[in-house]
């Protein structure tokens, strides 16, 4: 899931938007109460003129991505997907 800061975060502003692991995002949305999370998006930004596809691409590490695009993305900075 995305989030979205509501409030100041360093080094994350209000406005900025990132992705973590299920339990930093539960800290940051639930316990420090500076973001939010947003809704599942209804067009892949990774490919030109595409509406979300039902399949998703999952990683080693659990996350799941709409388009494969992302998922190759991901797992350039994944320490847990193989090489």
């Amino acid at each position: 899931m995305t989030i979205k800061f509501h409030m100041d975060c360093p080094p994350y502003r209000k406005g900025d938007v990132a992705g973590f692991s299920s339990e930093k995002e539960k800290w940051l949305v639930e316990d420090k109460e500076v973001a939010k999370y947003m809704k599942k998006p209804t067009k892949d930004k990774m490919v030109r003129n595409s509406k979300t596809k039902d399949k998703t691409y999952e990683c080693e590490c659990g996350r799941e991505f709409d388009s494969p695009q992302g998922l190759g993305a991901h797992k350039r900075f994944c320490e847990k997907a193989g090489d």
